[in-house]
């Protein structure tokens, strides 16, 4: 299974053929029973490669799976690259898909401490949170 997940994540990185990479991962997950720190080392490309091939909502669960895992490991330094990675996410999403008015605050002043409220929320949530 990790020669599965070394293989897929040297696809990745080198930017060959993701969809194999993909293919690759979701065999490795299929055979996933193992320790966490194997499930650390899949999920984290399987989200990126997701992500990377367009498929926003499976690299959504990927990484609020990996934050979990994350969260019950105490892991910290794990969590808060998924944090950093939802971010990035939900900005390559509404990038391709934007919403309506979702980034129409970004790039004009504020003015006179009127606030505008941004669509992060409609983007995504941190697991364990409540909108």
């Amino acid at each position: 299974m990790r020669a599965l997940i070394l293989e897929a994540a040297e696809l990745s990185d080198l930017g060959q053929d993701l969809g194999r990479a993909y293919r690759l991962l979701k065999r490795a997950e299929a055979l996933a029973g193992g320790s966490d720190s194997v499930k650390k080392q899949l999920l984290t490309p399987l989200a990126s490669v997701s992500a990377n091939l367009g498929r926003f909502d499976e690299a959504l669960e990927a990484y609020a799976r990996l934050a979990e895992l994350a969260r019950s490991t105490q892991d910290m330094g794990t969590e808060a690259r998924v944090r950093f990675a939802f971010a990035n996410l939900a900005l390559r999403r509404s990038e391709n898909h934007p919403a309506p008015g979702g980034r129409s605050c970004w790039g004009t002043p504020w003015r006179s401490g009127a606030r505008r409220k941004h669509t992060w929320s409609a983007v995504w949530t941190w697991p364990g949170t409540r909108r």
